[in-house]
């Protein structure tokens, strides 16, 4: 009959509901579907990002910093030295950058501190 196999679809979307609200559903599946989902997951795999340069080299900074090993900070340093010297020798879309490149040897100290 129809109306039972509606009642019972109905049924089975209330209990996924209540079973996502007390957290037993995983909450990919809980959100209702995104339309961007392909561009966000290219960007994530390709490590793309929508920021500008000079924005992009602030976050990267930060990003830096929560090092867990000295070399993977010195290296991650170094990188975005070059990074910011090609930055601020050219012209670029965007806001300007007013990063200059930092001190390594103070970067890690205080690393090495906090």
């Amino acid at each position: 009959m129809p109306g039972q196999s509606y009642g019972v679809l109905q049924k089975s979307c209330v209990l996924f509901l209540v079973a996502a609200l007390l957290g037993l559903v995983p909450a990919a599946y809980a959100d209702p579907p995104d339309p961007t989902w392909w561009v966000k997951r290219k960007l994530r795999d390709e490590k793309l990002s929508l920021l500008p340069d000079a924005l992009q080299i602030r976050v990267d900074l930060e990003r830096a910093l929560e090092a867990r090993t000295e070399p993977e900070l010195r290296d991650a340093l170094m990188d975005l030295n070059q990074r910011i010297g090609r930055l601020n020798s050219r012209v670029t879309d965007g806001p300007p950058t007013t990063l200059a490149p930092v001190d390594v040897e103070d970067v890690v100290r205080r690393w090495r501190n906090s």
